[in-house]
């Protein structure tokens, strides 16, 4: 399964924020002509990148407020470099006052994505009760939005197969499946049919055994007593011997 099976996050705030990132990856608002040629636009989170000469001018500019959402940008893109580093901690921390700052400004589907984020991060770091919440907090935010929805629907059934839950994540594999197939997330269709197929199979209830029925035995008829053989003695009775009278 892949770590952060959300969109990365250029691309969500270049949808969502087009006038965010139209100069630049971090959106850093300047006015024109405030510098010289030399230095044109300034990414505030880049100057030790600079020439010695460029930052030699850099005290005569006028320091210009950061557009707040340009600072969650750069808080969500600094998470996800951690995150792609094994930094798990430092990506959550990130992510949590990028998550603050939202809630600042009201956003609901920036909240969403960042619950999102946070949920797959405590599912790197074994720990679904709190991935389970932040999961449910990007469902009730993100309504309406099939990416978001999607994403947070996977990771709740994620949470309920590794449970061994397997009837709660067939349904909601099932919900998840026509969510991915309309933001035309491929990969995540894929993996949803493979994880269903998984379930359904140790779901499908295993075939009867068919006992074959014992044959009833015979009973023989119980064998005769040997009767004792008839001797002349027992049917004859016997001769009683006469003696001759005498003369």
């Amino acid at each position: 399964m892949r770590n952060f099976p959300c969109r990365s996050i250029l691309w969500t705030m270049a949808i969502a924020f087009p006038w965010l990132v139209a100069g630049g990856a971090l959106g850093v608002m300047t006015r024109p002509n405030q510098a010289s040629t030399t230095i044109g636009r300034l990414d505030n989170l880049g100057l030790a990148k600079l020439s010695p000469t460029i930052v030699a001018e850099i005290p005569q500019i006028r320091p210009q407020k950061i557009n707040p959402m340009a600072k969650i940008a750069a808080q969500m893109q600094q998470a996800e470099a951690q995150a792609q580093r094994g930094k798990l901690s430092e990506a959550e921390a990130l992510y949590q006052k990028a998550l603050t700052a939202a809630e600042q400004e009201g956003h609901g589907a920036l909240q969403a994505t960042l619950h999102n984020y946070l949920g797959h991060l405590a599912q790197q770091q074994n720990q679904p009760q709190q991935a389970k919440q932040s999961f449910q907090l990007a469902l009730e935010l993100g309504q309406g939005d099939h990416y978001v929805t999607s994403n947070a629907l996977m990771g709740l059934a994620e949470i309920a197969f590794q449970a061994g839950d397997l009837k709660v994540a067939k349904s909601l594999y099932d919900r998840t499946l026509p969510q991915a197939r309309n933001i035309g997330d491929r990969t995540l269709v894929a993996q949803i049919e493979t994880r269903l197929q998984t379930v359904n199979k140790a779901l499908k209830p295993a075939p009867a055994k068919q006992t074959i029925a014992a044959k009833p035995q015979l009973k023989l008829p119980a064998t005769p007593k040997p009767t004792q053989p008839t001797t002349i003695s027992q049917t004859v009775p016997p001769v009683q011997m006469v003696s001759n009278p005498q003369n």
